[in-house]
């Protein structure tokens, strides 16, 4: 292929309303995209999914936790107690920082159930949110 660049490519699959995604280094050929795509049908490939780093320390001192994809089954459904989530994006600024503000006062009036209550935020925008059926 003439002109072809090293690009990386991403081939994705839906099921069970998930999205998951593959990615592609190299060049840009025929038999590299065939061979690819070949992996793909076969179950060979790595799935790939975006996520902020599991935080060390909560970057706001409240009952609210934050989670991200890395721990998002773990913190949501590998524990004993109920668990209220706010999915957020970013549309505009003032807006998550208002929603921001809500969640943690919410949390913060919460906190005398934590024996039996989990509040969590994850930035839907930053992290590819796994769908986790309930059995």
């Amino acid at each position: 292929m003439m002109g072809a660049r090293e690009e990386s490519i991403w081939i994705g699959k839906v099921a069970n309303y998930q999205l998951t995604k593959y990615r592609y280094f190299g060049p840009i050929t025929y038999e590299a995209i065939t061979d690819f795509i070949k992996k793909w049908r076969l179950n060979e490939l790595t799935v790939v999914h975006k996520s902020e780093p599991i935080p060390d320390v909560q970057p706001i001192k409240s009952f609210a936790n934050k989670i991200v994809a890395d721990n998002y089954v773990e913190e949501v459904f590998n524990n004993d107690k109920f668990v209220l989530v706010l999915y957020h994006e970013r549309w505009t600024k003032s807006f998550d920082d208002y929603l921001k503000k809500f969640w943690i006062a919410f949390a913060d009036k919460m906190e005398l159930n934590k024996q039996h209550l989990k509040i969590a935020y994850i930035d839907c925008d930053e992290n590819d949110v796994p769908i986790h059926q309930i059995q």
